[in-house]
C-alpha cells in the first residue's frame, strides 16, 4: 500500500512539473516577441530622426539666412585685414618720419659742433700768433740791447783785459812747460848715463862670468875625457869578468841539472812509496801518540793555518754588488782560481807530504785529506777534489769494517737501518773526542758535484745525510748551507730561502758565512715582496758585525721595505734621516737622499722629494749610476710639474751617466729629452723674435743702450764661466737656473765635461774650423770693416772671447716694415709650433691651449688657424669635453670647410646633438691603457718585482679596470712564474683558463703553462737574475730559446685568429707624434673607435706602436691600407725608417720574449705578403 502511495505521489509531482514547464515556455516565447517588436520600433524611430536632421541641415544651408551669415563673416574678415594693413602702413610712415627727423637733428648737431670746433681753432691760432709776435719782439729787443752793449767802451775794455790775462797765462804755461821739458831732458840724460854705467858694469860681469864658465867647461871636458878613459878600462875589465862569470854559470848549470836529475829520482821513489806499508807495524800506544802528535801539530797545523789565511783573503778581497743578489760564497773557483793558486799549491804540498810520511791509521789523516780536497776545489780541479773527499769516505768505511772484524762480526746487522755518516758523541766525551772528517767530506763532495754541474747527484747525497739517524746535529747548519747552494744553482729561491734561514742562525758557522746567508735571504725575501721577513734577516745581518758597505745597504733596504710595505713610511723616514746625519755613511749620502726622495713621493710630498733628489745629485761624487738615477728622478719630477727647461737639463745629465743597462730609466730619460728638444726649438724662436719685435719699437739710442748692456753682461758671464771652468772639479754638473743648488755653476761653459763633450761633437760634425764670423762657410769672402777707433782694444778683447759685435746685434733688429712683417710671421709660426709640440710630444694640453690662446690674441688671422682648431678639437675630446669639441668642430666647418682638417671632421657634423661625439673614449681608460703599456714593457724586460708592484698600484688607483683586469691578472701570473714560483703561477693560470675559456688571452696562458712544463727545473726558465757558478746572481737575462727546446715559442700562421697591427721604428720624439696621430685618426673614424694605440719598447734600438685588436688578419691588413693612404700620418718618416706589419695575438708575446725582430719579419714576409 505504501509503495502504491509513493508511486502515485511521484506521478502527481511529475505532472505538476510538466504543467509548470509548459507555462514557462509559453511566457518566454511571448516576452521574446515583445522584445523584438520594441527593438524594431526603436530602430525605425532612430532612422526617422536621422533622416529628419539631415533634411533640416540641407534646408538650412539652402536658406537665405545661412548665405547672409557666411557673406557677413567674409566681409568682416576683409575689413579686419584692411585695418591691419593700414595700421602697419601708418606705423612704418611714423617710423620713417622719426628716423628722418632724428637724422636731421644729428646732422644739425654735427654741423654745429664742426662750426664750434673751427671757431675754437681760429681763436687758438690767433692766440698762438699773438704769443709768437710778443716772443719775436722780446727777442728783437734783447738782440738790440746785446748789440748796443758790444759796441760800448766797457765791453771793449773787458775784452782787452781778458785777452791780456789769457796771453799772460799762456806765457806762464809755456815757461812752465819749457822748464819741465828741460828738467825731463836732464833727468833722462842722467838716467841714460846711469843705465850705460850699469850696462857696462853688467857687461864686464857677464864677460867675467862667461870666462869662468868657459874655464869650468874646459875643466869638465878634461875630467870627462879622463872619466871616459877610466870607464873604457872598466868596461874591458867587466867584459873579462863577464866571460869568467859565464864559465862559472855553465858549471853551475851542469851542477843544477845533476841536482834536478837527483830530485826527479827522489820524487820517483816517493811516488812509488806507499804509506800503507806502515799498517804492518803494530799500532801501539806510543806509536799512536807519536803519529797523531806529529801529524796534527806539524803538517795539519801549518796547512790548516794557510787555509784559514786564504779564506780570510777571499772574504776580504771579494767585491759585492749589492744592487743584485749577492753570492752565497765570496769565491768562485771557475773565475777566481788563479788568485789563490800559489796558496793552494802550498796547502796541497803540505797535506800530501803529511799523508805520505805518516801512518794512515793516525786520527788526522782524514783531516789532511779534507784540506787536500778543499785546496783542489779552490783551484777549480773538481776531479781531484772529489777523489780526495771520496778517499775519506772509503777509508772510513774500511776502518769501520776492520773494527767490526776485530769484534768478531764481519757482517753488518741488516736489521738496523743503513747509515752513511759517522755518529758523534755528545757531552764531555764528545768535546774531547776527535771528530771524523767523513761527515764534512760528504758535504764538501755535494758542493763539488754542484759546482761541476751534477746537482742531481749532490741532492741525492744531501737527502741521504738528511735521512740518516747518525748524522750529527752540529752539522745541520752545514747541511742547510749545501742545500741552499744547490737551490741557488737551480734558481729555486723559495727553497733556498728556507735553507739560508737555518744557516743565518747557526752559531756553528763562521760569522762571515752567517752574515752573507742572512743578507742574501733578506734580498730574496725582498724580491718576493715579503717585506717583514726581509727586514728580519737584514736586522740579523746588522747584528753580525757587518762591513760598513753591507751595513749601509741593509739599513737602506730596510727603509725601502718599509716604504713599499706602505705601513712603515714614518719608520723609514726616521731611519733614513738618522743615516743622513751619520758621517760614517758620507760616501753613501747620494743613495740615502735618493731613497728619502722616493719615500717623500710615496707620501705625496713632491716638494720635499724634489729637494732630496737635488741633494742626491750634489752629494754624488763617484757613483755614476746613482748620479744618473738621481738626475732621472729629478727630471721626472720637473716633467710632472711642466718645468720643461729644468727637466731637459736633468734628462740630458742622466743620459751622460746612465747606460742602456739601466733600462727603463735610461730609455725614458732619452725619449723625454728628445721630446723636450722639439719643444725647445720653437720656444727659442718665440723668445728671440718677440724680443726683437719689442726692441724694434724703441728709439735707436735705447736699442744701442740695451745692446751695449747685453754685451757687457755676456762678457762678464763669459769671464766668470771661464774662470769657473778652470777652477771647478770635473765631476760637478751645474743645474740650470730653474734648479736650486748652492755654489753651483749656472752656465754650460762653466762645466768642463760638457764643454769637452761639445767640442768633440763639433769637431766630428764640422772638423777644425777657424774661430771667426761665418765659420760655417769654409771659404768665406766676407770682409770686415776695421774701425780704428778708441774702442779698438775693447773689440779685440771681445773677439778673443768670441762675443757678438754690437753692430751685428743692432742689424738683427727689424727696422723696415718688411723686416717687421717677416719677424711677425716667424713669431706666429713659432707660437703655433710651440703649442703643437706641447700637444704632440709632451701631451701637455694646458700649455698647448695657453700657447694657442696667446697666438690667437696676437695674430687672430694666422695661416695655421685650421690646424689649430683641429688640435683644440682633439684636445677637448681627450679631456672628455664633448661640448667644447662640438663648438670647435662647428667653427672649423664654418671657416675652413675645404681644408684637410675640415674634411677630417666633416663626418662629425652629422652626429646627433644629444651625443655629437660618440667616439670620445673614456679618459680613465686612456690612462689605464698607458699604465698597462708601461707595465707590459717592464714585463718584457723581465723586471718582475716592479711588475708586481705596479699591478698592486693598479688595483688601488684604478677601481674600474674593465677589460684590463684580465690582462693584469694574467700579467701577475707571468711575473710570479718569472720569479720562479711555479706552483702559484700554475694555479693562477689554470684558474684564469677555467674562468675565461673563450677569452683571446687563453692562448698566452697556455703558452706559459707549456713552457713551464718543458722547464720544470727552472734552469732554463725566464728569471729575474740568472745564476753564476757560485750561486750568485747577475742582472743579465737569458733568452728562453737558447735552450734549444722552445717549440712553444715558434711563430705560427693562424690568419683567422685575433691580430694586431705593429709599426716598428727607432725610438724618437716623432715616433711618439705618430702614436698621437694614429689615436686621433681612430677617434675620427666611427668604425675604428675600439682600436687602442699603445707604445712598447722591444729592445734598445727599436720600439713598437701596437694597434689592437682585429678579428683576423684580413681586417688588420685593411687597417694598414687605410692608414697608409693618410699621408699626413707618415709625413715625417722616410719609407725606410719604419715597418708596418700584422701579428697574431698568439705570436705577439713570443716576439717580446724572444726579441728576434728579424726572424719575425722574415716570417711575416713569407706568410702575410702572399
Amino acid at each position: 500500500m505504501k509503495r502504491v502511495t509513493k508511486f502515485l505521489t511521484g506521478l502527481f509531482v511529475l505532472a505538476i512539473l510538466l504543467v509548470s514547464n509548459t507555462q514557462a515556455s509559453a511566457q518566454k516565447a511571448d516576452s521574446a516577441a515583445v522584445a523584438q517588436k520594441r527593438i524594431t520600433d526603436s530602430i525605425a524611430k532612430a532612422n526617422k530622426q536621422k533622416a529628419d536632421s539631415l533634411r533640416f541641415i540641407r534646408n538650412y544651408k539652402e536658406s537665405k539666412h545661412y548665405k547672409d551669415s557666411v557673406e557677413y563673416a567674409r566681409q568682416a574678415r576683409f575689413a579686419d585685414q584692411a585695418a591691419e594693413r593700414k595700421r602697419i602702413s601708418d606705423s612704418i610712415t611714423a617710423k620713417r618720419k622719426y628716423i628722418a627727423d632724428s637724422t636731421m637733428m644729428a646732422r644739425k648737431r654735427y654741423s654745429d659742433s664742426i662750426k664750434n670746433y673751427n671757431d675754437s681753432v681760429k681763436l687758438a691760432r690767433a692766440r698762438i700768433m699773438e704769443e709768437q709776435r710778443v716772443l719775436r719782439q722780446r727777442r728783437t729787443d734783447s738782440l738790440a740791447a746785446e748789440k748796443k752793449y758790444k759796441e760800448s767802451k766797457r765791453y771793449k775794455d773787458s775784452v782787452e783785459a781778458v785777452r791780456a790775462k789769457r796771453k799772460a797765462d799762456l806765457v806762464k804755461v809755456r815757461k812752465h812747460y819749457t822748464d819741465s821739458v828741460k828738467t825731463v831732458q836732464r833727468n833722462r840724460s842722467d838716467s841714460v848715463l846711469a843705465a850705460r854705467k850699469v850696462y857696462n858694469d853688467s857687461l864686464k860681469t857677464a864677460l867675467n862670468a862667461a870666462k869662468e864658465i868657459r874655464t869650468k867647461q874646459l875643466d869638465s871636458l878634461k875630467a870627462y875625457r879622463a872619466a871616459r878613459a877610466d870607464s873604457l878600462s872598466k868596461v874591458r875589465q867587466a867584459r873579462a869578468e863577464l866571460r869568467k862569470q859565464k864559465s862559472i854559470e855553465k858549471s853551475k848549470e851542469a851542477e843544477k841539472k845533476h841536482n834536478l836529475a837527483l830530485e826527479l829520482k827522489i820524487k820517483k821513489k816517493q811516488a812509488a812509496y806507499d804509506n800503507q806499508k806502515m799498517r804492518k807495524k803494530k799500532w801501539t800506544v806510543p806509536r799512536q801518540i807519536i803519529q797523531n802528535t806529529f801529524t796534527r801539530y806539524n803538517y795539519y797545523f801549518n796547512a790548516n793555518k794557510k787555509m784559514e789565511e786564504a779564506e780570510d783573503n777571499m772574504v776580504r778581497s771579494h767585491v759585492n754588488n749589492y744592487d743584485s743578489l749577492i753570492a752565497l760564497f765570496p769565491f768562485d773557483p771557475d773565475v777566481d782560481s788563479n788568485k789563490l793558486k800559489s796558496d793552494m799549491d802550498t796547502i796541497i804540498r803540505k797535506a800530501a807530504l803529511g799523508i805520505q810520511i805518516h801512518d794512515p791509521r793516525a786520527k788526522w789523516q782524514d783531516d789532511l785529506y779534507l784540506l787536500l780536497g778543499q785546496a783542489y776545489y779552490y783551484k777549480g780541479d773538481y776531479r781531484n777534489a772529489g777523489a780526495a773527499f771520496k778517499t775519506i769516505v772509503s777509508q772510513a768505511e774500511e776502518d769501520k769494517k776492520e773494527e767490526l772484524k776485530k769484534k768478531g762480526n764481519s757482517k753488518a746487522d741488516k736489521s738496523k737501518p743503513s747509515t752513511f755518516s759517522d755518529p758523534e758523541k755528545t757531552g764531555i766525551a764528545g768535546a774531547l773526542e776527535h771528530k771524523s772528517a767523513k761527515n764534512e767530506a760528504l758535504l764538501w763532495l755535494a758542493r763539488v758535484l754542484t759546482q761541476s754541474g751534477k746537482e742531481g747527484q749532490a741532492q741525492t747525497v744531501l737527502d741521504l745525510l738528511r735521512n740518516d739517524a747518525n748524522f750529527p746535529p752540529r752539522l745541520n747548519g752545514k747541511l742547510a748551507l749545501e742545500q741552499a747552494f744547490i737551490d741557488l744553482y737551480r734558481d729555486d729561491y723559495t727553497k733556498a730561502s728556507q735553507s739560508l734561514a737555518i744557516v743565518a742562525v747557526d752559531k756553528e758557522q763562521p760569522n762571515w758565512l752567517r752574515l752573507r746567508a742572512a743578507f742574501l735571504n733578506a734580498q730574496i725575501q725582498q724580491s718576493q715582496l715579503n717585506y717583514a721577513e726581509s727586514n728580519k734577516y737584514y736586522n740579523i745581518a746588522l747584528g753580525l758585525n757587518s762591513t760598513l758597505e753591507m751595513e749601509f745597504y741593509a739599513k737602506k733596504n730596510i727603509a725601502v721595505n718599509n716604504i713599499n710595505n706602505g705601513s712603515g713610511t714614518y719608520t723609514a723616514d726616521n731611519l733614513l734621516e738618522k743615516m743622513s746625519k751619520d758621517t760614517k755613511f758620507k760616501p753613501y749620502y747620494d743613495q740615502i737622499y735618493f731613497a728619502m726622495g722616493k719615500a717623500a713621493l710615496k707620501n705625496k710630498q713632491s716638494d720635499a722629494a724634489l729637494g732630496y733628489f737635488e741633494k742626491s745629485v750634489q752629494e754624488s761624487k763617484s757613483n755614476k749610476k746613482q748620479k744618473g738615477l738621481s738626475f732621472a728622478a729629478l727630471g721626472d719630477e720637473y716633467y710632472v710639474r711642466s718645468n720643461y727647461s729644468s727637466a731637459k737639463f736633468a734628462y740630458d745629465s742622466a743620459a751622460m751617466f746612465l747606460t742602456p743597462a739601466e733600462d727603463p730609466v735610461y730609455s725614458i730619460a732619452q725619449k723625454r729629452a728628445q721630446a723636450l728638444d722639439l719643444v725647445a726649438y720653437p720656444g727659442n724662436v718665440v723668445k728671440t723674435q718677440d724680443s726683437l719685435l719689442r726692441m724694434s719699437y724703441l728709439t735707436e739710442k735705447e736699442q744701442r743702450r740695451i745692446i751695449h748692456d747685453y754685451v757687457k753682461d755676456l762678457e762678464k758671464r763669459m769671464r766668470d764661466s771661464l774662470y769657473l771652468a778652470q777652477n771647478q772639479p770635473n765631476n760637478v754638473i751645474a743645474p740650470p737656473p730653474g734648479m736650486s743648488g748652492q755654489k753651483t755653476v749656472t752656465w754650460y761653459f762653466a762645466n768642463p765635461n760638457l764643454m769637452r763633450q761639445g767640442e768633440n761633437d763639433f769637431k766630428q760634425k764640422w772638423g777644425n774650423r777657424t774661430l771667426k764670423d761665418n765659420w760655417r762657410i769654409s771659404s768665406s769672402n766676407v770682409f770686415v770693416i776695421d774701425n780704428t777707433s778708441d774702442n779698438a782694444n775693447g773689440e779685440e778683447e771681445q773677439n778673443d772671447l768670441n762675443l757678438p759685435n754690437e753692430d751685428t746685434l743692432y742689424a738683427a733688429i727689424p727696422h723696415s716694415q718688411k723686416e717687421i712683417d717677416l719677424a711677425n710671421s716667424q713669431l706666429s709660426q713659432g707660437y703655433f709650433d710651440l703649442g703643437k709640440a706641447y700637444y704632440t710630444n709632451l701631451e701637455d694640453y694646458e700649455k698647448a691651449v695657453g700657447t694657442f690662446d696667446t697666438l690667437d690674441k696676437r695674430y687672430p688671422d694666422h695661416k695655421n688657424m685650421a690646424e689649430e682648431i683641429y688640435i683644440r678639437y682633439i684636445i677637448s675630446m681627450r679631456q672628455n669635453s664633448p661640448t667644447k669639441a662640438a663648438a670647435y668642430n662647428k667653427e672649423l666647418q664654418q671657416k675652413f670647410p675645404d681644408s684637410d682638417w675640415g674634411r677630417l671632421l666633416s663626418g662629425q657634423s652629422q652626429e646627433s646633438e644629444s651625443n655629437p661625439f660618440p667616439n670620445v673614449t673614456n679618459t680613465n681608460q686612456q690612462t689605464i691603457s698607458n699604465f698597462y703599456d708601461e707595465t707590459y714593457g717592464l714585463l718584457m724586460q723581465r723586471q718582475y718585482n716592479e711588475v708586481l708592484t705596479r699591478i698592486k698600484d693598479a688595483d688601488e688607483n684604478y677601481k674600474n679596470q674593465g677589460n684590463f683586469r684580465k690582462k693584469f691578472t694574467l700579467m701577475k701570473a707571468v711575473a710570479i712564474a718569472g720569479n720562479g714560483n711555479y706552483p702559484e703561477a700554475d694555479t693562477m693560470l689554470k684558474q684564469f683558463i677555467s674562468s675565461n675559456p673563450n677569452d683571446s688571452l687563453v692562448s698566452w696562458a697556455n703558452t706559459i703553462l707549456a713552457y713551464m712544463k718543458q722547464h720544470p727545473d727552472l734552469s732554463n726558465a725566464p728569471k729575474i737574475i740568472p745564476k753564476d757558478s757560485t750561486g750568485s746572481v747577475n742582472q743579465a737575462s737569458q733568452s728562453p730559446d737558447s735552450t734549444g727546446n722552445a717549440n712553444a715559442l715558434v711563430y705560427q700562421y693562424n690568419p683567422a685568429t685575433e691580430h694586431y697591427v705593429i709599426i716598428a721604428a727607432p725610438s724618437s720624439a716623432k715616433f711618439s707624434g705618430l702614436r698621437s696621430g694614429l689615436s686621433d685618426y681612430n677617434l675620427m673614424k666611427a668604425s675604428r673607435e675600439s682600436i687602442s694605440v699603445t707604445v712598447s719598447t722591444l729592445d734598445a734600438s727599436r720600439s713598437l706602436i701596437v694597434c689592437k685588436s682585429f678579428t683576423n688578419a684580413s681586417e688588420a691588413k685593411k687597417y694598414i691600407n687605410e692608414i697608409k693612404s693618410v699621408n699626413v700620418l707618415f709625413r715625417e718618416f722616410s719609407p725606410n725608417e719604419y715597418d708596418i706589419m700584422v701579428i697574431s695575438a698568439d705570436n705577439f708575446p713570443k716576439l717580446f720574449i724572444k726579441k728576434d725582430y728579424g726572424v719575425y719579419k722574415a716570417f711575416y714576409l713569407k706568410n702575410y705578403r702572399q
